[in-house]
């Protein structure tokens, strides 16, 4: 049996479309749900079926401090004002060394909520945003 080490990343890049929307220190992949819905039959109280339905996938979620590449997801968002289309994207997590530990991607990608920092002179927390991005599937 091979022990395989934990991937213990420190950054993570995003692209959609192949356009770097830089690096965020916070990814939420979310998860992926499966629809059931439970059929009793006629004559057999002691069985129900459990049929399949849609699958959905959880929104992914990135965070980071607020820095020049904000204006890239701002950028984006006024692109997808109007009409938005759907994107192809990938996250690739990062080591310490800058060794590119793990790439997932993910088609169908539409934002769907872009947090901004809230401002206030009597807190000094760091500006973060977060990016919420709707997507179609992922693979790793």
């Amino acid at each position: 049996m091979q022990i395989h080490d934990p991937l213990i990343s420190t950054f993570f890049s995003v692209t959609l479309d192949g356009f770097d929307f830089g690096a965020w220190t916070q990814v939420d992949l979310g998860g992926v749900d499966v629809v059931t819905e439970e059929y009793t039959e006629g004559g057999n109280p002691y069985f129900t079926h459990t049929l399949v339905g849609q699958v959905k996938y959880q929104n992914i979620k990135l965070t980071r401090q607020v820095n020049p590449d904000t204006a890239k997801v701002a950028a984006w968002f006024r692109s997808m004002a109007g009409s938005p289309t759907r994107s192809t994207g990938q996250i690739v997590a990062y080591a310490n060394d800058l060794t590119p530990m793990n790439v997932f991607s993910f088609a169908g990608a539409i934002p769907v909520r872009w947090q901004l920092p809230t401002l206030a002179v009597d807190r000094a927390d760091a500006l973060t945003e977060v990016l919420e991005i709707a997507h179609e599937g992922f693979s790793f």
